[in-house]
């Protein structure tokens, strides 16, 4: 409720959002791109049905067994699933996909390369990881493992999200200096190649 008239308050105020992200109902974008055209807009789904089986699926994470640990396979299943949706928001600059997944690095890394593909093929652009606080582990095995999806973003143009929050007091902004998980994202930048920093 009074969505645009809040962005518009916003516009008129001097103060422009550098991201506008909607989950599932993606309608608020619409006037973020009519009122703030520069804002870049980011949609996720949680969840979407079949609709030719009637089934639900969380598209929050994708189990690796459910796909016989294909990744090729999972990606065409969700691609099939969020494509209708995406097609209807042109809006939206980026896509992500999982939801503070935090397992199956390797396979999480094919899958995305292979959102990717199809991604570059209709011309849009995705967002990888959406990482949990203190995600991915500070371990050179699980980054090495995510560098091949996060170096083809970065050559195609797509993005890397984190949930990089928490440890920072209300009214004291001296306490992000310390902040283990307010900054815990650059920590694993640092661990990555140069051209692995999407």
């Amino acid at each position: 409720t009074w969505f645009g008239p809040f962005i518009q308050g916003l516009v008129d105020a001097g103060v422009p959002l550098a991201i506008v992200k909607a989950v599932d109902d993606l309608s608020p974008l619409r006037e973020v791109e009519r009122i703030m055209p520069d804002a870049f807009t980011v949609g996720r789904l949680n969840s979407a049905t079949d609709p030719t089986t009637g089934v639900t699926w969380d598209l929050q994470a994708f189990k690796p067994s459910d796909f016989g640990n294909s990744a090729v396979e999972a990606a065409r299943v969700y691609w099939s699933l969020v494509t209708p949706t995406w097609i209807r928001y042109p809006e939206v600059d980026a896509w992500e996909l999982f939801n503070e997944y935090s397992s199956d690095w390797d396979w999480q890394s094919r899958f995305y390369i292979e959102m990717m593909r199809r991604a570059d093929e209709a011309d849009l652009k995705l967002v990888l990881y959406a990482f949990s606080t203190g995600n991915p582990p500070l371990d050179q095995t699980v980054i090495d493992q995510t560098v091949p999806a996060l170096r083809y973003a970065m050559a195609h143009g797509h993005y890397v999200s984190s949930h990089a929050y928490g440890g920072v007091l209300v009214g004291d902004p001296e306490t992000l200096e310390g902040s283990y998980l307010a900054l815990y994202h650059r920590l694993w930048y640092a661990m990555l190649p140069e051209d692995a920093r999407p």
